[in-house]
């Protein structure tokens, strides 16, 4: 800059500022609009002559509320600058996305004079970045569905009951599981087939599905014929309640099954297990005291509720 004039700089300096690939607006003190650069232009599809006087209102979107202007302006005049991303709208109704950083600059008498926006258009990203968090949800979603039945699979049970031990330790309540198995399914399968046995699959986890109301209990599908029922910030009388509910509703769907010893019906056998947990203990403790209450049923006729609150 030395072999350059003042004038040669300041000619330099809106040259630059003019083809840069930024989108540059200046306003002065009020927020009228005294200055756009050809990026801005390009951006927003106005003339320069359309937005002089104008403010930066005149992008507005609607997409952001007024206390995120607030705070916006509450920041910039606390600190002289503010960054950030905004919607905006282009003159032909156009909404973009851009990345942008606004600062207050003084002038000669040290006081503020002129607002200075340099912004980026990262509609393109944000809309990949959208679609691939969208990707993403619907992965995680099918990752912890079973494939048959549509509810929860093994994997998610046992991230959740994992997290639900946790809070019981921490906030000193009981928790619950109820495991279920359908009665003779093998029969079942052998009698009408395999495509019969996986309607009966998909039937009986809908019943169990529709058993869980709370936000925190789940109901999953466990492995081959067995289900399995998270309840959290349950007592085991409020578990049996369930399991009861659980036993009457599928018998009473009287799905033929000729290949039962116990009954015309599809029928199911449920073990209940509730525990206090200790920080000394293991969530896998309750699901085995579980199982161990569900053969329990099995050997005792099938069609019944077993139940346990181990130590």
């Amino acid at each position: 800059m030395l072999n350059l004039t003042m004038d040669q700089q300041l000619r330099l300096y809106a040259k630059v500022i003019e083809n840069t690939l930024q989108a540059i607006l200046i306003t002065d003190i009020e927020g009228k609009i005294i200055y756009a650069n050809g990026a801005f232009l390009k951006q927003t599809g106005y003339e320069l002559t359309e937005l002089y006087g104008q403010t930066p209102r005149i992008l507005k979107s609607g997409k952001q509320d007024n206390q995120y202007y607030h705070d916006l302006w509450e920041t910039l005049l606390e600190i002289g600058q503010w960054q950030g991303e905004l919607w905006n709208r282009d003159k032909n109704g156009r909404l973009f996305f851009e990345q942008i950083s606004i600062s207050a600059v003084k002038g000669e008498q040290g006081d503020v004079a002129y607002y200075v926006a340099i912004s980026t258009d990262i509609t393109t990203y944000k809309l990949e970045r959208e679609k691939l968090e969208e990707v993403n949800s619907v992965l995680q979603q099918l990752s912890s569905i079973d494939g048959l039945t549509s509810i929860a699979n093994r994997r998610y049970f046992d991230e959740n009951l994992e997290r639900e031990w946790r809070r019981a330790i921490r906030k000193k309540t009981e928790l619950s599981l109820i495991m279920i198995d359908i009665d003779y399914f093998k029969s079942f399968n052998d009698t009408y087939g395999h495509l019969s046995g996986d309607e009966c699959i998909k039937t009986v986890a809908q019943v169990l599905n529709s058993s869980v109301n709370r936000p925190g209990d789940l109901a999953a599908r466990f492995g081959g014929e067995e289900f399995i029922v998270l309840l959290p910030d349950t007592e085991l009388e409020g578990a049996m309640k369930v399991a009861r509910s659980i036993r009457a509703t599928v018998e009473a769907l009287q799905i033929v099954h000729a290949g039962s010893l116990i009954n015309d019906y599809v029928t199911v056998s449920l073990g209940v297990a509730t525990i206090s947990p200790g920080v000394e203990q293991t969530a896998k403790e309750l699901v085995y005291a579980a199982d161990q209450v569900l053969y329990e049923a099995k050997q005792n006729g099938r069609n019944r509720i077993s139940a346990v609150r181990p130590i």
